[in-house]
């Protein structure tokens, strides 16, 4: 950094954390902390060895124009069509990793495929193809979901967890749906690429360095007292705002409106590496290492478009529709090449996406931690007690998971019957789990509230005991799964959007939804659940 601007080290390491939280994860970035603006598709196919179960009569007669109309109907945004010279048909969903709204939203369509034309197999981006179909085996008993008929308590908290976050729109469905597979589409090598923080936010920092030896005395005077006064974001901004090139470079990265695949970021980085020798910018050895690790990382991305690709090719039944679910960056290049195979495909957009709404997104942390496979609760909460605390990897394989997801079916469970005036011990409703039990002489009943303790694994096999407090609302009227879905979307949008302060951890219980019937407490002793009822 130049010194007469005063940036150390530390101040640098600060802008690259503010600036991480400005441009967030819509892009193929397999790894949290990106600096990449949204951007084009992410994909994912599923495993040619896997065979779907009932798969439905062929919709031949379906066009791509009036499946993508239908299901996109009130979600989504219909951004592409293509009915090709193939009987291929690929429902390509672009989404946001970190927007739960937007989560539920690509559920409802997929939900709607399922019903409607046949929906059987996902593919996966941030899945890997060889690990195959993701594994729902661990599932407590039950008879299978059937569409269009009344929601039960497990497909109640399915959708729970999902507008929560903690699960994407694909592990819903295949939680949902007995005969719902879903498998990666990706190659372990490009999708574990590691992007360090000084590789993610390499343009932003060329840029500023690029406008520094244009700035006259009085915008140099400016620019140290922002920066001496601490503001670092406003000084760095300022900057970069000196020069009409780098401020329109600038404007390009961080609006979030514009999405940018892989292959115009590449195109990007040689105009900003050109830019900075023409105008004698002081690069550092570092910095030419970390745009060098940056272009590595889009090279890397665009071939996990075509992997992505063939995968998701190589499982597509005749005139049966496969849903691929990518980060944008991806899109661009997917398209073309599905376009040149001949493939009947639609691109569709989740509403959060195409509107640019953040309500409900998950903070900068709070993604960090879903990136890392861990629960997105914060310390304290069930998922922190059970986690031990890229287009993130999916969790329905990992224990915290499976654990919290069974506490949250028994819980519910309990509390329906208790609410419908039902006594314990409650041995012909308490769901079948070989790992997660409850301890029935703990149940009591106080009023509508039933407390009871629970023991169930953490992410290292280690058994937990938490103590539950949960109460069912008593007027509940049975829903459908699209009406469960929508109000999971209505819930979430009613969420402010994400800010850049750091979160605010707490000791202090609190009630949270399990599912659209019933609320719980959980803690570590009776006593703490109980004094919060």
């Amino acid at each position: 950094m130049n010194s007469q601007f005063q940036i150390d080290r530390i101040t640098y390491k600060l802008i690259l954390i503010i600036l991480l939280s400005i441009i967030m994860v819509t892009s193929c970035s397999p790894t949290p902390g990106t600096v990449v603006p949204t951007s084009v598709s992410e994909i994912r196919p599923t495993d040619t060895s896997v065979s779907p179960t009932g798969l439905p009569s062929p919709v031949a007669t379906s066009k791509m124009t009036t499946i993508a109309d239908d299901i996109s109907k009130n979600v989504g945004k219909v951004m592409q069509v293509n009915d090709g010279s193939s009987d291929q048909q690929v429902i390509v969903f672009e989404e946001t990793h970190d927007s739960p709204a937007g989560q539920v939203e690509i559920a409802m369509m997929m939900n709607r495929l399922y019903e409607n034309y046949g929906l059987r197999q996902i593919s996966l981006e941030g899945a890997f193809k060889s690990d195959g179909k993701l594994d729902t085996s661990w599932l407590p008993k039950d008879t299978p979901f059937v569409a269009k008929q009344p929601i039960r308590s497990r497909e109640d908290v399915v959708v729970q967890l999902l507008q929560d976050g903690e699960i994407s729109s694909s592990e819903a469905m295949t939680l949902i749906y007995n005969d719902m597979v879903v498998t990666g589409s990706e190659v372990a090598d490009e999708y574990n690429y590691e992007l360090s923080d000084d590789a993610a936010s390499a343009p932003i920092i060329y840029l500023y360095l690029i406008a520094i030896p244009g700035m006259n005395s009085e915008e140099k005077s400016k620019a140290n007292e922002l920066l001496n006064a601490k503001k670092t974001l406003e000084g760095v901004e300022y900057i970069i705002s000196t020069d009409d090139w780098t401020n329109k470079e600038y404007a390009l990265i961080k609006d979030k409106t514009k999405i940018i695949s892989a292959e115009s970021w590449l195109k990007i980085l040689d105009d900003i590496e050109a830019k900075a020798v023409s105008e004698g910018a002081e690069i550092t050895s570092e910095n030419k290492q970390a745009i060098s690790d940056l272009r590595k990382f889009y090279v890397i991305a665009s071939q996990r478009s075509r992997t992505m690709v063939n995968n998701t090719l190589a499982i597509v039944s005749p005139n049966i529709p496969v849903a691929m679910v990518i980060g944008a960056a991806h899109t661009e290049l997917v398209v073309d090449l599905l376009t040149k195979k001949g493939v009947s495909f639609a691109v569709i957009r989740s509403n959060m996406l195409a509107n640019n709404l953040e309500n409900g997104d998950l903070s900068t942390e709070a993604y960090n931690r879903k990136s890392h496979q861990l629960s997105i609760d914060l310390p304290g909460t069930l998922g922190a007690l059970l986690d031990g605390r890229k287009k993130p990897q999916p969790v329905i394989n990992k224990t915290w998971l499976q654990s919290k997801y069974t506490i949250y079916i028994v819980a519910d469970t309990i509390a329906r019957a208790v609410a419908s005036g039902k006594k314990p011990p409650f041995d012909d409703i308490i769901p079948d789990s070989q790992n997660v039990k409850v301890d029935k002489s703990s149940i009591t009943i106080k009023g509508n509230v039933v407390f009871f303790s629970i023991t169930a694994p953490d992410n290292k096999n280690k058994p937990v005991t938490i103590w539950v407090g949960v109460e069912a609302n008593k007027d509940a009227v049975d829903k459908l799964l699209e009406d469960r879905l929508t109000l999971g979307r209505d819930s979430t949008l009613k969420k402010e959007a994400p800010n850049s302060n750091p979160e605010t951890t707490s000791t202090e219980l609190v009630k949270i939804p399990i599912s659209s019937q019933s609320a719980a407490i959980f803690g570590t002793t009776k006593a703490a659940v109980e004094s919060k009822w």
